[in-house]
């Protein structure tokens, strides 16, 4: 019984293996495309730290 359980799960456990994988590489080529694009344009750094900053006092005003 173990055994037919343990071979059910094999292919999840595939599937979830290659999806985690596949987001891992998503991930790595973002972060990246960030880092290129930080090191072309350093007058960008702060921008995402400002942007939040803005967006959580327009969200304590409301």
């Amino acid at each position: 019984m173990e055994d037919a359980l343990h071979q059910m799960t094999e292919p999840y456990d595939a599937v979830r293996a290659a999806r985690e994988g596949r987001n891992l590489a998503l991930q790595s080529r973002r972060t990246m495309g960030l880092n290129d694009l930080l090191t072309r344009r350093p007058e960008l750094r702060g921008v995402s730290t400002w942007s939040e900053e803005i967006a959580e006092s327009v969200l304590w005003s409301a």
